[in-house]
């Protein structure tokens, strides 16, 4: 039986009597002992989380929202024609950059396009792929490429919310780190992203292609982002484990998943940090911003301009839907509200940085009019029509939008073609 609305888990005057939410909140107060949560014995101190030699930061993972001079200074540099001789080679063979964005249930229609393309004939191999949240989950298998198409199917397709999360008793919540548990979500990554495809992302970041994956650290709150193939080449358990803690991280919705512990080694101690959901911070993103693109380029001999595709996966415009001036439906208004612009707010961010590195620009987006009701988390019946338009369209070469909602865009585009304008 499929798991219903957990909309009533909010709704607690609806399930317990005053008389009994006042005891259990009594107990909050004189029990934080009690929590279920797992506990942080050593969190990274504020001294040590923005040292770049962590880690091999910029070799591993960067901040998200500051220019990475270690990699702008590189590129002039002797070390830097030796190491990434195969990533500047690769990148003179027309580059083409595929972002994917969060949207949860509804990155079935991401998942759509890409599977949908690769029949089109017209799918590019991909030199950059970035992912954050559902899109994480994503992310490494476009990365892998056709023959991995089969398993953007299965995810969206064959499993719904029982599969991914198992849900936490009124009690257990109160006392913990969020409303539900993540564990069947670990075992599918871990299912579909093994050490075979470990190795696999592996051979593709030495042809010089780069995966990357956004986290947001909890404690900087900060966008993070980590060059997954570059752990890949790592080998062994704990690369994949690493890499399957950072994906999880990525789709950790706050309050609904737990937050996940990455421990860092430094100086003989194991410090503990603590990632959440990349879309708290970015929902949709490239490369950190004030990359030197223009100083990689010329130092390289690189003529190709980029093609820099997105694939947003939600609606551009709000769903009207008259609110109910309670606690709850107030407050999951305004957090789609803030969502949803927030990611209107990258789409622009990534337009702008395409402009000034001339990337040609290409938007796609879940339809305006798609509705349809549903009272689950994952729910199939929502995903597979959902994924069938991202199919569909995929097979036609994409509907791909030239500029952000809000834009005029030119009603004989052909990048538009079999695509409805913005409305």
């Amino acid at each position: 039986m499929r798991m219903k609305s957990h909309e009533n888990r909010f709704s607690f005057l609806t399930c317990f009597h005053r008389q009994a939410l006042l005891l259990v909140l009594c107990a909050m107060l004189v029990l934080p002992a009690c929590s279920g949560a797992p506990l942080r014995t050593s969190p990274m101190p504020e001294k040590l989380s923005g040292e770049t030699h962590l880690f091999d930061r910029w070799e591993i993972r960067t901040w998200g929202d500051e220019p990475p001079t270690a990699f702008n200074k590189a590129i002039q540099s002797v070390q830097f024609n030796q190491r990434f001789r195969a990533f500047a080679d690769h990148f003179r063979k027309a580059p083409n950059f595929l972002s994917i964005s969060g949207g949860g249930a509804n990155g079935a229609y991401g998942a759509g396009v890409i599977t949908g393309w690769t029949k089109s004939g017209q799918r590019p191999n991909f030199s950059i792929v970035t992912g954050v949240s559902t899109g994480a989950l994503i992310a490494p298998f476009a990365f892998l490429g056709p023959d991995y198409d089969w398993t953007l199917n299965e995810i969206y397709n064959a499993h719904g919310t029982e599969d991914l999360i198992n849900v936490r008793t009124f009690i257990t919540s109160i006392f913990s780190d969020a409303l539900f548990d993540t564990n069947p979500l670990k075992n599918r990554i871990a299912a579909y992203l093994t050490m075979d495809e470990m190795k696999a992302i592996a051979a593709e970041h030495n042809k010089g292609r780069v995966l990357l994956i956004g986290t947001t650290d909890m404690d900087a709150l900060r966008p993070v982002m980590w060059n997954i193939g570059k752990i890949a080449k790592q080998g062994g358990p704990d690369a994949l484990e690493l890499i399957h803690r950072i994906i999880l991280a990525s789709a950790a919705i706050p309050v609904a998943f737990p937050p996940v512990i990455i421990p860092i080694a430094h100086e003989g101690k194991v410090y503990e940090e603590l990632y959440t959901d990349g879309g708290v911070t970015n929902q949709v993103f490239l490369f950190p911003p004030g990359l030197d693109w223009k100083g990689f380029i010329d130092h390289f001999d690189i003529k190709e301009k980029p093609d820099l595709y997105i694939i947003r996966n939600d609606r551009m415009l709000a769903e009207y839907k008259t609110t109910r001036a309670r606690l709850k439906p107030l407050a999951s208004r305004s957090i789609d509200s803030l969502i949803r612009t927030q990611g209107i707010g990258d789409l622009f961010r990534l337009y702008v940085t395409a402009q000034n590195n001339k990337f040609h620009y290409y938007l796609a987006h879940v339809p305006n009019d798609f509705h349809r009701e549903t009272d689950e988390m994952f729910d199939p019946d929502y995903m597979r029509p959902l994924y069938q338009i991202g199919h569909e369209q995929g097979k036609l070469g994409g509907c791909w939008y030239s500029t952000p909602p809000g834009m005029t865009v030119r009603k004989n585009d052909p990048d538009t073609k079999g695509c409805r304008p913005l409305e």
